[in-house]
Formats: C-alpha cells, structure tokens, sequence
C-alpha cells in the first residue's frame, strides 16, 4: 500500500471502471488515472498485460508505479498492451499498479 496506495486513496472509479481482472480510478485533482491489474497470486508476472478501453492520452506515458519506471505500452483499437520491464518479470504479486493520463 505504500507505493501503490495512490491508485486507492483520494480517487474514484471511472465509467469503464472494469475489465475483466483490471480496475480502473482517477485522482480527479491532478487528472491521473490508475489501472489496477490483478494477477493470479499463484503465477509469476507476465510479459505484457492489457486492457480495453481508458486508452492514454496519445503521446503519454504509462508509469509502473510500483517502481517509477516508464513502460512500453501500444494501442491496438481500444485495447491496450503494456510491456514489462524485465526487472519485474519472473516476480509474483498480486497486482500491478499503472498511473497515466486518459485520453478524452
């Protein structure tokens, strides 16, 4: 909850809050939204994650919050596929925490 505590504490929910096992909310102030994804507590984290719909805002950036770093991530349609940094890979937790701005 330290690191990925932002995503929680002073946000709410957004219209396509859901995708499956991916949750999504937003700090209304500064206008970050969040992609909670969660992971199968049982499997290591995986080398690329997506989701549909609350796509970035075109020429954004999607930061792992869990450890600041900037992630590859593409759009096909309305979904989206980030890429991990391999210093993640290979580790279980039971969620990835995401921060970028939507696009509108």
């Amino acid at each position: 909850m330290d690191k990925n505590g932002v995503a929680i504490y002073n946000t709410r929910t957004i219209k396509n809050y859901r995708d499956g096992n991916n949750w999504f909310t937003q700090n209304k102030k500064t206008g970050t939204s969040y992609a909670l994804v969660c992971l199968p507590g049982d499997q290591s984290i995986p080398k690329e994650v997506s989701w549909q719909f609350n796509v970035p805002k075109k020429g954004s950036k999607i930061i792992l919050v869990e450890t600041g770093q900037s992630v590859k991530w593409q759009q096909e349609g309305d979904r989206v596929n980030v890429f991990l940094p391999s210093s993640v890979i290979n580790k279980t937790t039971p969620a990835l925490v995401f921060s970028f701005i939507a696009a509108e």
